[in-house]
Order: C-alpha cells, then sequence, then structure tokens
C-alpha cells in the first residue's frame, strides 16, 4: 500500500467514526485507575502518555501529552487578544469572543511532537527523551486562519506567518519565536479554542492555539498571542538551530551546520501498536 492509499483510507476511517459518539471516541471507557501520564523531564515539566493508553480513536485531554520548553505563563483569558500586525491593511486585535463570532471550523488531527522517539536513539541526542508516547489525536475547533487574515487585510507580499505565544523564557534564553509558509496555514490552518468538544485546556495552549494539520508540533504555537504575516521567514534560534533535519543523511552522531539543514514540516507515517487480541490466526476476524 502506498503513503497516498494509506491516507486516502485513513481519511475515510475518520470519516466513519466523527459519526459515532464522541465520549467513546475520547476513551471514555478508560477506568481512572489506569489514567496516568509518564513525566519525561523535570524543568520544564514534559509527560507522555502511555502507550497502552493510546487505545481510542481521539486522546482524552487529561491523557494528551504535554510539552513546555519552560515554566509557561498563562494568559489572562479576561484580558487575552490576539494580534494581527505585519502585512496586512487592517491590523486587528481580537478577543476570544470575537473569535468565537467567526465561522466555526472543526479539524481531526494527529499533534506529534517533533522529537517523538528520541529516547530509542543510539546514539544519545540531546533533547527531552521521549519515548512512544509524544503524540496524539484530538478533534479542534476554532476559526480558520485564512478567516481571519482575510478580515485583516492580508497583503500579496507576505510569504511565511510568524507566530508568537504568551510564555516568556528565562533570562538570557531565546525565545520560542516561529515562523511557517503561510500558503501552508492558509490551506487548513486553524486557531482552536476548543479540544475534543471543551474549552482548550491551559496545558495545551488556553485560551487559543494554532493547528497546523500534518506538520510537526513546533509549529503548533500555544498561548497563541500574535500573528504576523511577512515576506520572509523568522529569525532566531528556533528557526535557525533547533527543529531542523539535514538535507542529506549522514552517519550517525555526525553533526550538521545549520545550512546543511531544512526546518522539520510534514510528518513521516509513523505507527504504534498500542493493543492487541487474546487469539487470533491469519484469515479469521480479531476476537
Amino acid at each position: 500500500m502506498n503513503r497516498r492509499s494509506l491516507l486516502a483510507g485513513a481519511a475515510a476511517a475518520s470519516g466513519a467514526a466523527l459519526l459515532a459518539p464522541l465520549g467513546r471516541l475520547v476513551g471514555a471507557e478508560i477506568a481512572p485507575s489506569r489514567r496516568r501520564m509518564l513525566q519525561v523531564n523535570g524543568y520544564a515539566v514534559d509527560a507522555e502518555t502511555p502507550l497502552d493508553l493510546l487505545t481510542s480513536y481521539l486522546t482524552p485531554n487529561d491523557l494528551f501529552f504535554v510539552r513546555h520548553h519552560w515554566v509557561p505563563q498563562l494568559p489572562d483569558k479576561a484580558a487575552w487578544k490576539l494580534t494581527i500586525d505585519g502585512e496586512v491593511s487592517r491590523p486587528l486585535e481580537l478577543t476570544l469572543a470575537d473569535l468565537k463570532k467567526m465561522p466555526k471550523a472543526s479539524v481531526t488531527s494527529v499533534l506529534q511532537c517533533a522529537g517523538n522517539g528520541r529516547g530509542l536513539f543510539k546514539p544519545y541526542i540531546a533533547g527531552v527523551q521521549w519515548n512512544y508516547g509524544a503524540v496524539g489525536n484530538a478533534r479542534w475547533t476554532g476559526a480558520r486562519v485564512k478567516d481571519v487574515l482575510a478580515k485583516a487585510g492580508l497583503k500579496g507580499g507576505a510569504k511565511h506567518l510568524h507566530t508568537f505565544g504568551s510564555d516568556k523564557p528565562p533570562e538570557k534564553v531565546p525565545p520560542f519565536h516561529r515562523s511557517l509558509e503561510l500558503e501552508k496555514v492558509l490551506e487548513d490552518g486553524v486557531i482552536a479554542y476548543e479540544m475534543n468538544g471543551e474549552p482548550l485546556p491551559d496545558l495545551h495552549g488556553a485560551p487559543a492555539r494554532l493547528i497546523v494539520p500534518g506538520w510537526a508540533g513546533d509549529h503548533w504555537m500555544k498561548w497563541l498571542v500574535r500573528l504576523g504575516p511577512q515576506p520572509e521567514a523568522q529569525k532566531g534560534f528556533y528557526m535557525d538551530v533547533a527543529y531542523r533535519f539535514p538535507k542529506k543523511p549522514g552517519e550517525p552522531g555526525v553533526a550538521f551546520k545549520p545550512d546543511e539543514m531544512t526546518p522539520v514540516t510534514e510528518l513521516p507515517v509513523k505507527s504504534s501498536i498500542t493493543t492487541y487480541p487474546e487469539r487470533t490466526k491469519a484469515g479469521a476476524p480479531a476476537v
């Protein structure tokens, strides 16, 4: 089966699954005694989902992996505003109520940390030592990026969307500022304020975060406070050094220069076996 056939089959399956009750889709049958997370970092606190709990179509909010670069500074939801500036003719400041007045869009999409599985690599690679569980699937609901930028009067010269969150790094640590290709985010990007039918949790970016279906989690900016279309990509540590991979494969452990690497964008197909039947045989239904 090729990639296109696999993704087409997955899309058909997801469409059928969306007709099922949401409670069953998000693992409501998982007993409280089994609900737990695996902490993989002390500062900031990062935690992954145990593999045996990644068994429902949608990952429950309380079991969804948590990734921070440092201790987050959560926005005041009552005072929160999203600034739209840069290459636009009508700069905006939108409240959460403003976003909710715009046409609503929902997308069911997998969110995966770009470093998921890093702890399994040999030789050792610096960074959060994730095993299998820095991944989850959720139904995200909010306003389309396309609609928000249209409201602000997006100019034709913009090629990249600069993204900013409210969290501030410790002293002398570079800020987590990012950008991504405008073409991609105009296609299917969402500014989400709901996750699996509930208000977006604080740990997952409340009151609003960016959703970039099919792309690695470093593009999914949490605690979103500003979007700025620009002609050029953002500069900085988290664009020019971090979240990049080699343009050409090399030997394990070999260091690459920044210009020999390219930003992580699309996620390749990756599968995890999280449950299995008690007994089965080839050609017969699993039981």
